[in-house]
């Protein structure tokens, strides 16, 4: 008989064990496409670059830094001739590059020039591909708008990171979200290339996309207290 309920308490034990196993990232990123491609665009300040980007469907990873200049190693206090960016990668069968530069045109006003290098339009491709449809974009919306861009155009040489304070920045205002996730992801680079935390950037402070919240609610990983904070934002 006491062999019997050890026995018992066992496989109560594996069974637990296992579901914790289950759990121990969130749903959302478990299974991350293979086939992603990475995009680069400055916008002015990243902060809420990221964001914007974060809440669209078909991106997977957002993260912000420094680039288009020639200083080695750039940091916040000392960027040189860089300018803030933000780098996403996306499922192109998912979301195409003109999406994507639908957003980052958005998020600014590309028609005005910069006051400084650290905060001016620019798009910064990776291929060919990229390059050509960005001339394009801009060439068609000069021409809707009769304007001429400030936005620049080049091929990315180098992507520094940026400081970890700056990752997920407006997230982390929210000690809730932030504690919960990074629970999962104790180490910055897992918190950094996590869609959840991404998603949980976007949507907190991203522009509201109510079908896409309703789709992935319940896939971040959070508590029913920790989601009230991005239901009020997509009407949830």
């Amino acid at each position: 008989m006491k062999r019997y309920l050890v026995l018992i308490i066992m496989i109560s034990i594996l069974g637990v064990g296992t579901m914790a196993n289950d759990k121990v990232i969130p749903e959302i990123d478990i299974n991350i496409p293979q086939n992603l491609e990475t995009a680069t665009f400055g916008l002015g300040c990243f902060w809420g670059a990221e964001a914007s980007f974060g809440a669209l469907k078909g991106v997977y990873r957002t993260r912000v830094g420094y680039a288009g200049g020639t200083v080695e190693d750039p940091t916040y206090y000392n960027i040189g001739d860089h300018t803030e960016v933000v780098q996403i990668d996306f499922n192109p069968s998912e979301i195409s590059y003109e999406k994507l530069l639908d957003t980052f045109w958005k998020g600014h006003t590309p028609y005005l020039s910069s006051y400084s290098q650290q905060y001016k339009s620019v798009i910064l491709y990776h291929n060919e591909d990229q390059k050509n449809i960005a001339e394009e974009y801009i060439k068609e919306k000069e021409s809707i708008d009769k304007m001429k861009a400030t936005t620049e155009i080049y091929e990315l040489e180098k992507f520094y990171m940026a400081e970890n304070y700056h990752q997920k920045y407006l997230l982390k205002q929210n000690i809730t979200l932030t504690s919960e996730l990074e629970k999962y992801y104790p180490e910055q680079s897992g918190f950094v290339n996590s869609t959840a935390v991404a998603r949980a950037n976007g949507y907190l402070f991203g522009e509201s996309n109510e079908e896409l919240y309703s789709e992935e609610r319940n896939l971040l990983g959070l508590s029913e207290y920790a989601l009230k904070f991005l239901d009020r934002r997509n009407s949830y």
